[in-house]
């Protein structure tokens, strides 16, 4: 499907060459904006997304850290020379603030997902899971993942606990009594948990939340994050 045509600011060919990429370097770093990637072969925009550091999250992309999972099965699948990098606006703001800046890429970033809808995304609202329909399986595991009541064996293995009991080092201490109640860290990431229908189940503050919930480690919700793996082979953990 070739789009309507559209003006960028910046397009990037021949991702995979180490030496194009470096040449863009002064133009990127830093710098905040609207970016997205085309495949070349049909012209489609499958992934639009936006940051307050354009060379920082094009790497990430292309290394597959923090990046979203769709995209990165479909880079992996047809190769990193077969899509474009494109920047379709720069956003500066003349005061030094974060929240007008982030309004305003949001803003911008919302504007190209109502206008392209590319499929790569998961979901089409700017920076957030507003307006999705959960499922009634979804609500159902969510109501029961915070109720702090005991749960049925099928209820454990929907919500893939592993440890059971008083063997677990968070047994009963559930909801004010939890040492990490209503604490974030500074550089805590969401993380949202899919299905395999990419059906939205729950979404934490960070990935120290979404641990407790699965009843594991946080390096074991970090690492499935970045390989983009199914945990347990049913659930899709990550910060997109």
């Amino acid at each position: 499907m070739i789009q309507r045509p559209f003006n960028v600011a910046v397009c990037i060919e021949n991702l995979h060459s180490i030496e194009t990429l470096r040449t863009f370097l002064g133009l990127l770093v830093n710098k905040a904006g609207t970016y997205g990637f085309q495949k070349i072969e049909t012209g489609e925009i499958v992934y639009i997304g936006s940051t307050i550091n354009l060379w920082t999250r094009l790497r990430n992309h292309l290394s597959g850290s923090s990046s979203n999972v769709v995209l990165q099965r479909g880079l992996t699948k047809h190769g990193l020379a077969s899509y474009r990098f494109l920047v379709f606006e720069f956003i500066t703001v003349e005061e030094q603030s974060s929240e007008i800046l982030k309004s305003l890429l949001l803003t911008s970033e919302q504007l190209y997902l109502d206008s392209f809808k590319p499929r790569y995304n998961i979901l089409l609202t700017a920076g957030s899971s507003l307006g999705f329909q959960h499922s009634e399986e979804s609500r159902a595991l969510m109501s029961a993942s915070h109720d702090g009541k005991v749960h049925s064996q099928e209820s454990r293995d929907k919500m893939g606990v592993s440890k059971k009991g008083q063997n677990n080092p968070a047994y009963g201490r559930t909801g004010t009594n939890n040492p990490m109640f209503g604490v974030r860290a500074p550089n805590a990431q969401e993380v949202y948990i899919y299905s395999k229908d990419n059906v939205l189940i729950t979404s934490f503050s960070s990935q120290v939340a979404a641990a407790q919930w699965f009843k594991v480690h946080q390096s074991t919700v970090s690492r499935y994050i970045k390989s983009g793996k199914y945990f347990m082979n049913k659930y899709l953990i990550t910060n997109s």
